[in-house]
């Protein structure tokens, strides 16, 4: 964990509690090696289904670029063939 003042990469646990609000938010106190500064951090666990619905974005994010590209070329051999049969203005 970075420190957030010194940008240390150097951050010990000073105290570390489960939230009053949620019982899934873990709070932590750290405290810079470098600077002294102490700060709080938040964490959430990511749960499984979280993990795959971002994996699938990822990969629908990818496949993107192929599948624009397969859109225009058919669109382009539409024109090219239909070019003999209609008008174009």
């Amino acid at each position: 964990m970075d420190c957030p003042f010194c940008k240390s990469p150097k951050a010990g646990v000073i105290d570390s509690r489960k939230s009053k609000r949620d019982d899934r938010l873990t709070v932590r106190r750290r405290r810079c090696v470098a600077c002294g500064a102490s700060f709080p951090t938040v964490e959430l666990p990511v749960s499984l289904p979280d993990l795959e619905a971002k994996l699938d974005m990822v990969q629908r994010f990818e496949e993107l670029p192929a599948n624009l590209l397969r859109a225009v070329s058919d669109v382009l051999k539409l024109t090219a063939d239909d070019k003999d049969n209609q008008l174009i203005r």
